[in-house]
């Protein structure tokens, strides 16, 4: 059982690393093991009460397992942060308290799982994953969560490498939650809305989620099946270990480039050109003067959306082709809409500035969703993605605007 003195750890940032293109590729599925490597990490330690199930997956010194709850075989999600030597190790451990921390303003954490505000009230909370408790225990540091489903990255699109005519090629093939979105607009209004009812709570608390990304939304599943015909039933925002407070922007770690807002990417790239850690907080300690609390989230949000648009990952560097499957069109050939060789920050932030800047374009030429038709879906995805960050849509005002108010 957490104490007191546990829920009350400070928040401390980091500036973690990021993913290859071929390390996220190698990522979207799901793990079904560990690595004689990872043994030596890990070992054979498990969380009493629990029966383990398989793993889901796993980054840097964490992995996340399915589990069953003994003796009544409800289903979560167990995450096992090892206490690894060495910065990588500091950092994900950190990352892990911070999503504590964030868990404990919403959720009672003695092992119940019940909320600590009204989700009449504030809605928003039923969409965020529910941490059921945690245990610091000697080599581990040990997160149990409520099983939601699969990520929305994983319902959406899955990836393949293959040749086509000499050429090494990956196939994008659109998967059963994104054909419902194909098919039907209101699948897409009500997600939205969803995260949004989320996002207006992280505005109220102060909090900035700081890594929103198809990653990190779970889409509740039967049994976390992504190849069934799919219902759309909710979601769950998961991973605040890169979350900070509005107020406190030197703390905004290096999450996932192609979901980050320009302000933050031109911040960051600062990094790598001499520049000193002390002058690098300093750049980060502006983002308050030029943005609001839900800037950074509200971009993310519509990186997000585009990418749905578009039907292909934002950050697929190499050539896609995903066929349209109906009407004897030929195949789409492209490239993530913000990916970039060599995640080189300055090229990531022209390359929003000009999809933007032809945002109805970009759409109307990809084998996504037909955004560009709808008036008011253009008008929200403009909001969200606005170049200023002080322009970008409120959460408040999202839920009001005609896209999605008529839910």
């Amino acid at each position: 059982t957490p104490s007191t003195s546990r829920s009350a750890h400070t928040f401390r940032g980091t500036l973690g690393g990021r993913m290859s293109t071929e390390e996220m590729i190698m990522n979207m599925p799901s793990v079904d093991g560990l690595t004689h490597e990872d043994v030596a990490v890990y070992g054979n330690r498990w969380l009493d009460g629990y029966s383990r199930v398989k793993m889901l997956g796993r980054g840097g010194c964490a992995v996340v397992w399915l589990a069953e709850r003994r003796p009544t075989g409800d289903k979560v999600a167990i995450k096992q942060v090892a206490k690894c030597c060495g910065a990588k190790g500091r950092a994900d451990i950190e990352s892990a308290w911070r999503e504590i921390n964030v868990a404990a303003m919403y959720f009672d954490l003695s092992g119940r799982g019940g909320f600590k505000i009204d989700p009449l009230q504030y809605p928003g909370v039923v969409h965020i994953a529910r941490l059921l408790e945690y245990h610091d225990l000697k080599r581990d540091l040990w997160l149990v969560f409520d099983f939601a489903g699969a990520s929305m990255s994983k319902v959406s699109f899955k990836i393949q490498g293959t040749f086509f005519h000499g050429e090494r090629i990956y196939n994008v093939i659109h998967m059963p939650f994104y054909k419902s979105l194909q098919r039907d607009i209101r699948v897409l209004k009500r997600l939205l809305r969803d995260i949004f009812q989320a996002l207006e709570l992280f505005w109220r608390s102060g909090l900035v989620h700081g890594d929103l990304k198809p990653d990190n939304i779970l889409l509740i599943t039967p049994d976390g099946d992504s190849q069934r015909d799919f219902v759309y039933q909710g979601v769950r925002i998961i991973d605040f270990g890169s979350a900070y407070r509005y107020h406190e922007s030197h703390q905004v770690g290096m999450a996932t480039p192609e979901y980050m807002p320009p302000e933050a990417l031109q911040a960051m790239g600062k990094r790598h050109s001499g520049k000193s850690r002390d002058e690098l907080q300093h750049r980060l300690s502006g983002l308050v003067d030029q943005s609001t609390p839900w800037s950074f989230d509200t971009w993310a949000v519509g990186a997000i959306t585009l990418e749905l648009c578009v039907g292909v990952p934002l950050w697929l560097s190499y050539k896609a082709r995903v066929e349209y499957g109906q009407g004897g069109r030929r195949p789409f050939m492209g490239m993530g809409h913000f990916a970039v060789t060599g995640k080189d920050n300055d090229k990531m932030v022209q390359k929003q500035r000009d999809v933007v800047a032809h945002l109805r374009k970009s759409i109307s030429e990809s084998p996504g969703i037909p955004l560009h038709k709808d008036t008011d879906g253009m008008d929200l995805l403009t909001r969200m993605l606005a170049w200023q960050p002080d322009e970008r849509i409120w959460p408040t005002d999202a839920l009001s605007h005609p896209f999605l108010a008529a839910l």
